[in-house]
């Protein structure tokens, strides 16, 4: 028995771009965390200032990879989106002798 995949572009289309407003809005709300920090941050010195600087660059690199997945996901559902339409285009044509 084979399986069916259904699918719609337009919903493709949509949870493409969901994704990659979701990268966009996780990557404002990190920005404004760390501007909120700044101030409080920069006043520390010494072991606890070290301490802070260590965790934010490897929460820095965290959300950035991050960021690249869900861009990166959102790029392979539009471009699957994509394919998958040439090839309902071409199977039409087929079937209509163009």
């Amino acid at each position: 028995m084979s399986e069916t995949i259904k699918y719609g572009f337009n919903n493709l289309a949509a949870a493409s771009e969901d994704i990659a407003s979701s990268a966009r809005n996780v990557a404002a709300e990190l920005d404004e965390l760390k501007n909120v920090l700044a101030p409080m941050a920069e006043s520390w010195v010494g072991e606890a200032a070290d301490s802070y600087w260590i965790h934010q660059k490897k929460w820095d690199d965290a959300a950035h990879e991050l960021n690249e997945i869900l861009n990166t996901i959102a790029d392979n559902v539009r471009q699957g989106s994509l394919r998958m339409e040439g090839i309902n285009s071409a199977i039409a044509r087929s079937w209509s002798g163009a």
